[in-house]
C-alpha cells in the first residue's frame, strides 16, 4: 500500500470527525447518537487500506448490527440534509423526487431488462443518496457530509443507482449521452427525466433533432416542468417546443401521476413520447454568504457588481445590456433594479449574436463554462463593437477549471482583468462606459476578500509597495488580496497587476533586475497564465511560481482557498520555505 493512501485515510477520518463537531449543535439526539456510532465503527473496523471503500464497508457494519435509518421518508431526509448544510439547491432536488418515486412504483412491476430509467437533471444526486439511506444502503454520516468539501470523494462515481433510476447527468448535454445508449440498444426503452432548463440548451435540442430524423422511438422524456432555472423565468417555458420532436406529448400534475392512466400508458408506449410534469418550486437561489453581519475588513465583489453598474448607469445615462445565466441574485442585479436577459449556462453569449447593438455586458457562471463560449466570442467581433464578459470565478460550492481564464486571454484583441478590490472593479466597468471599443473580460472572484490598505489604480499597469527587501512578490488579480497581508508582515516588496496581458517596459525591467529572487503568485492555473505570460516579456533570472491547481473540486470558497494553498498560513509557509 502506498504511503499516499495511508496518509489520505488519516486525513479522511480527521475530516469526518471535524465535520461531526462542526454540525453537532444542529443535530437531534438521535442523529448525534447515530453519527457517534458511525464514527466509532469507522475508527475501529476500517483500516487505511480500505480508504476508498469506507462507505460501503460502513453500511455493511450497520446492517450486520441491524442498525436501520432513523427516518424512512426520503423527503424528510432531504430536508434535514439541506438544513444541516445551510445551502444547496433544495427545491430543485425535491421537485423531482416525487417524479422519481412515483415512476419507480410503476416501473418496479415491469421487466427491468426491457427499460432503463435515467435522470440527466442536475441536482438530483442528493435525492439518490437519501433514497439509498432510507433503504439502509448509505450512512447518515456520509449523507449529511454530502455538501461538505471533498469528504465523500471516495464514494462519488459518475453514475448513481437508486432502485430503478440511474443518474448520469450533465447539465445541458445529458440527453446526448443517452442518445448514444439508445443507438446501442434500440430494443430497450429509455425513460429519461430532464429539467425544463435543459430545453434551452443547444445540445439537448440537437439530440432531439437526431432522435426524430433517425426515427428512434425508444424514448419517453419526462420534463420536470417548474418554470424555474436558478431563478424564476418571467415567461416560463413553452410546452409546444417538444411537439415537433415527439409523436405524443401530455401534461400532468406531479400529484396525479399515480392516478393517471395516461401517464402509465405513455411510459411504455411504442411511440416517441414526452410528458410535462407540473411541479411547484420556489426560487432556489444558492446561499452564498452567511446572514451574519459582514466584517468591515471584507469585500464581496460579486455583491458590488450590481451596485456599481446601477451607479454608472445613472451617472452616464447609459444602460448596459446584461445577459446572465441564472445569476441575477449572485450579482445582486434585482436588488439594484437592473434589467437583464436570462440565458442558459454554457451559451450565455449565443443570443447576443442575433442582437444588433454596440454595447453589452455578459455574466458567465464560471471559468469552466467560459471555454464553451469561445466560438460565440470570436463571432461577436464581427458584429459588436465592444464586449464586457464578467466571470464569477470558481464560485462557491461548485467546481471549475483554473485554466479557462488563461485560454480566453489567448484570444485576439482581448484584455483579461481580475480586480482585487471594489475600486478596481468600478474603474473597469467605468472604462466600458467611456471607451466602448474595449473588448474586456472581467473575472470576479466569488469569495470574501480582505480589503486592501492601499488603493489599486488601473491607470498604472503595475503598483509597487516598496519596503526595501531583496526579494519581490508579483501577484495577479485576487492573489494580491490574499497575499498582501503576508507580504506586509514578512517585509517583502509587492507588485500588483490586475491585467493579465502586459507590455514590456525598459525601466520596469531595470527595477526587476535589482531583486535577488521574485515570487509569482496567481490564483489561477499555470499553463498560459499570468506568470508564464510575464516571463515571456521580461527577463527574470531567479523566480518561483505559485498557482492554483488545475482542478477545482466542489468546496466552500474558504475551503477552495486552503485547497490551493492560498490561506495566510500556507502562503507564509510557502514564502518561508522557498526563501531559505
Amino acid at each position: 500500500m502506498s504511503v499516499d493512501i495511508l496518509e489520505n485515510q488519516n486525513i479522511r477520518l480527521e475530516e469526518l470527525t471535524d465535520f461531526f463537531h462542526t454540525i453537532r449543535d444542529k443535530l437531534t439526539k438521535k442523529e448525534e447518537k447515530r453519527m457517534k456510532l458511525e464514527l466509532a465503527l469507522v475508527s475501529k473496523h476500517i483500516n487505511e487500506a480500505e480508504h476508498f471503500q469506507v462507505s460501503k464497508k460502513l453500511v455493511k457494519l450497520l446492517n450486520d448490527n441491524n442498525i436501520v435509518a432513523i427516518d424512512k421518508d426520503v423527503n424528510n431526509v432531504l430536508n434535514r440534509m439541506y438544513d444541516i448544510a445551510g445551502f444547496g439547491c433544495k427545491t430543485s432536488c425535491i421537485s423531482s423526487s416525487n417524479i422519481i418515486l412515483e415512476t419507480e412504483k410503476i416501473l418496479i412491476q415491469k421487466d427491468s431488462d426491457s427499460y432503463e430509467f435515467i435522470s440527466v437533471k442536475g441536482h438530483i444526486a442528493p435525492f439518490l443518496y437519501a433514497n439509498k439511506y432510507v433503504k439502509n444502503s448509505f450512512s447518515l454520516l456520509y449523507l449529511y457530509a454530502l455538501h461538505y468539501s471533498n469528504i465523500i470523494s471516495p464514494i462519488v462515481d459518475s453514475n448513481y443507482t437508486s432502485e430503478g433510476v440511474t443518474a448520469s447527468y450533465n447539465l445541458g448535454y445529458g440527453l446526448g449521452k443517452v442518445l448514444s445508449m439508445m443507438m446501442k440498444e434500440p430494443h430497450k426503452k429509455f425513460i429519461v427525466m430532464i429539467g425544463d432548463s435543459d430545453l434551452s440548451f443547444g445540445p439537448t435540442l440537437e439530440a432531439l433533432m437526431y432522435i426524430k430524423s433517425h426515427n428512434l422511438n425508444n424514448l419517453t422524456l419526462l420534463v420536470d416542468f417548474n418554470r424555474f432555472g436558478f431563478e424564476a423565468r418571467p415567461n416560463g417555458f413553452d410546452t409546444t417546443v417538444l411537439r415537433s420532436f415527439f409523436d405524443r406529448t401530455i401534461e400532468v400534475d406531479e400529484h396525479n401521476l399515480e392516478k393517471s392512466s395516461e401517464f402509465k400508458d405513455i411510459l411504455f408506449s411504442s411511440s416517441r413520447s414526452a410528458v410535462f410534469i407540473n411541479t411547484k418550486k420556489e426560487n432556489h437561489r444558492i446561499t452564498l454568504f452567511s446572514s451574519k453581519e459582514e466584517p468591515k475588513n471584507i469585500v464581496r465583489l460579486t455583491k458590488e457588481y450590481g451596485r456599481a453598474v446601477a451607479n454608472l448607469n445613472r451617472r452616464y445615462q447609459k444602460e448596459l445590456l446584461i445577459f446572465t445565466p441564472d445569476l441575477a441574485s449572485r450579482f445582486f442585479l434585482q436588488e439594484n433594479n437592473l434589467t437583464y436577459i436570462n440565458t442558459t449556462v454554457s451559451e450565455a453569449l449565443t443570443p447576443i449574436l442575433a442582437i444588433e447593438q454596440d454595447r453589452f455586458t455578459a455574466i458567465a457562471t464560471d471559468q469552466k463554462y467560459a471555454t464553451n463560449m469561445i466560438g460565440s466570442f470570436l463571432e461577436l467581433y464581427k458584429n459588436t463593437a465592444s464586449v464586457v464578459l464578467t466571470l464569477a470565478k470558481s464560485w462557491d460550492y461548485w467546481g471549475g477549471e483554473a485554466n479557462a481564464l488563461n485560454l480566453l486571454n489567448t484570444l485576439p484583441d482581448v484584455t483579461v482583468y481580475e480586480p482585487c478590490s471594489q475600486i478596481e472593479l468600478n474603474q473597469l466597468l467605468e472604462s466600458h462606459y467611456i471607451y466602448p471599443l474595449y473588448k474586456t473580460i472581467i473575472s470576479i472572484a466569488d469569495v470574501e476578500l480582505p480589503k486592501l490598505e492601499f488603493k489599486p489604480n488601473l491607470r498604472r499597469e503595475n503598483q509597487l509597495i516598496d519596503v526595501g527587501s531583496t526579494s519581490l512578490i508579483i501577484s495577479f488579480g485576487i492573489a494580491t488580496a490574499l497575499v498582501y497581508g503576508v507580504a506586509k508582515e514578512m517585509d517583502i516588496d509587492l507588485i500588483h497587476f490586475a491585467k493579465m496581458r502586459i507590455a514590456f517596459d525598459e525601466k520596469f525591467q531595470e527595477k526587476l533586475n535589482s531583486y535577488e529572487h521574485i515570487y509569482f503568485i496567481e490564483y489561477n492555473g499555470r499553463r498560459n497564465g499570468f506568470s508564464e505570460s510575464f516571463l515571456s516579456v521580461y527577463n527574470i533570472s531567479s523566480y518561483t511560481i505559485k498557482t492554483a491547481q488545475d482542478e477545482i473540486p466542489k468546496m466552500k470558497a474558504s475551503e477552495q482557498i486552503a485547497y490551493h494553498g492560498f490561506s495566510t498560513k500556507m502562503l507564509k509557509l510557502f514564502l518561508q520555505i522557498t526563501n531559505t
